[in-house]
């Protein structure tokens, strides 16, 4: 896709889709992880019981075969006994999915912000909190420090390594896949993390995390910004990201924009991850 230089709100709205679609679709044609295309939608799974390590990342189907579509993804995470995310953002089709979702049983998980920056208002260097070290992982060492680094900066209540690993690292020493994975170090300690991924016609940011000790200290802020340097010097002109609800005020205090919403919904075995 031509990289995007069109700032309208359409035109942005579609580009940040695109750029979480299109980074979807690569992690899914890891080795250990599956992509399925099928009836209107498209998923992957990684087979971990997380449930947003399995999605649908997209949805374009009728109304009038929602109820057969969603049951039959149902049965077949359920035959799995996987959980399962279900993304709906401005470009699923049909708008008002949400509500067949939580029909058959399918929880509403929150809202979270689509939101775009526009790269030619990055200061002429980035500035970098003193001591840190932006790293562009290269080999496994620095991704197991890169997966070390966001278990502790995202603390979640479980274990995200495995799936850090099954979606990365068949994409992040490969160039063409347009996929970049960094770490902040200081004194040689990971610290931070930031992902960035090229599709779509923009430059996405993902996965952007500080340890709590060592946060306040404009970390957050340097490691979501510097990558975006890189896309500028290879021609993109808009930086996107999707926040978490509580970042969004963040990101907005230093220039990124709301453009569009994502609605996350998520279905569990009984048994499985609360």
């Amino acid at each position: 896709m031509d990289i995007v230089k069109d700032f309208s709100q359409q035109t942005l709205t579609q580009a940040i889709a695109a750029n979480m679609l299109e980074r979807s679709i690569a992690q899914g044609q890891c080795k250990d992880v599956e992509l399925y295309k099928e009836d209107g939608l498209t998923w992957i799974v990684s087979g971990l019981p997380i449930a947003f390590s399995n999605q649908v990342c997209d949805t374009q189907i009728n109304e009038e075969n929602a109820d057969t579509v969603i049951e039959k993804t149902i049965n077949f995470f359920r035959e799995k006994n996987l959980p399962f995310g279900w993304l709906l953002g401005p470009t699923t089709t049909p708008q008002n999915l949400g509500g067949y979702l939580l029909k058959h049983g399918i929880g509403y998980e929150g809202e979270t912000p689509g939101m775009s920056f526009d790269l030619s208002k990055l200061d002429s260097e980035c500035a970098m909190p003193d001591g840190l070290k932006l790293v562009r992982i290269s080999n496994r060492d620095e991704l197991d420090l890169f997966t070390e680094a966001s278990m502790r900066g995202f603390a979640t209540p479980f274990d995200i390594r495995e799936y850090i690993i099954k979606t990365s690292l068949d994409l992040i020493f490969d160039p063409e896949t347009g996929w970049s994975n960094y770490i902040g170090l200081i004194d040689g300690e990971a610290v931070a993390t930031t992902s960035m991924f090229l599709g779509g016609g923009v430059a996405g940011i993902y996965g952007v995390a500080t340890i709590p000790e060592m946060r306040h200290r404009g970390i957050g802020k340097a490691m979501t910004m510097a990558p975006l340097y890189e896309a500028m010097e290879l021609g993109y002109r808009v930086g996107i990201l999707r926040a978490a609800p509580e970042a969004a005020t963040f990101y907005r205090k230093f220039g990124w924009k709301d453009q569009c919403a994502f609605s996350n919904y998520a279905w569990r075995p009984n048994d499985l991850e609360p």
